[in-house]
């Protein structure tokens, strides 16, 4: 296997001089076989890292590492006893979901709660409006009362200050 112990010996051995140590050294082969058991550490250390860079491959505390980058710390915890996978998929869930909207509490609360339930708000000012407007149409009620204009504007209002 790539990186593990046996190859990153040989691959040190073969870049030894041949004239220098003879066909057997115990001491070298040991000093070689330390060496390529730090370079199989650290090989091993760089793919599990590498492994953990997409939230599609990533495992244990770096997923929750990825949760915390995305939603901040505590913002979307792993549930107890929760699954790699479970959390991942709630992760993803998550990172696309609609805010802000009447559909998206319609989703969290399907995806909290089941299957649908009937959902009512009171509706914003702008269509509640559009509503009362629609329904003084239908009704055939006036808007504003008729006014009447109290002078005309040739008319003083007062006659107390007119001349004699």
């Amino acid at each position: 296997m790539t990186g593990d112990q046996e190859r990153f010996f040989a691959r040190l051995n073969a870049r030894m001089p041949s004239g220098w140590f003879g066909s057997s050294s115990p001491l070298l082969d040991t000093l070689l076989m330390g060496i390529a058991s730090a370079y199989s550490a650290v090989y091993g250390a760089y793919a599990y890292m590498r492994v953990q860079t997409r939230l599609q491959t990533s495992t244990d505390d770096w997923l929750d590492m990825a949760a915390a980058d995305y939603f901040g710390t505590g913002g979307l915890p792993r549930l107890l006893n929760e699954s790699d996978v479970a959390y991942r998929m709630r992760i993803q869930i998550n990172i696309v979901r609609e805010r802000g909207t009447r559909r998206a509490v319609e989703s969290i609360l399907t995806d909290l709660t089941g299957p649908h339930r009937p959902f009512w708000s009171r509706p914003s000012p702008r269509i509640r409006g559009r509503m009362e407007e629609r329904w003084r149409l239908r009704m055939q009620v006036p808007t504003r009362s008729p006014r009447r204009p109290a002078t005309t504007v040739h008319e003083p209002m007062c006659t107390c200050f007119q001349a004699a």
